[in-house]
């Protein structure tokens, strides 16, 4: 797939996009992400239902390339967007 890259070990995982632009909402929750806090406590914090913070769950993993949460925080860890570690 054009979308995706071969690693070293032979696998293939998706392309970071460069240039990513984000909301300053899902700035917010890609902090919250960072700090463990559930789909529940994001949205009772931002006043959303949990299902438009699944959402914007969803639109992050596809935003930064990753599978999953964890790639989430890695993304905001290597790009400065979260640095309270």
């Amino acid at each position: 797939m054009e979308d995706e890259i071969d690693t070293t070990d032979g696998s293939r995982r998706r392309k970071r996009p460069e240039g990513v632009k984000f909301t300053e909402l899902e700035l917010n929750i890609i902090r919250m992400i960072c700090e463990e806090l559930t789909t529940e406590e994001i949205a009772k914090k931002l006043n959303l239902t949990n299902r438009t913070v699944v959402n914007h769950r969803q639109k992050l993993l596809v935003k930064t390339g990753s599978k999953s949460s964890l790639g989430i925080v890695t993304y905001a860890i290597k790009n400065k967007i979260y640095t309270d570690i």
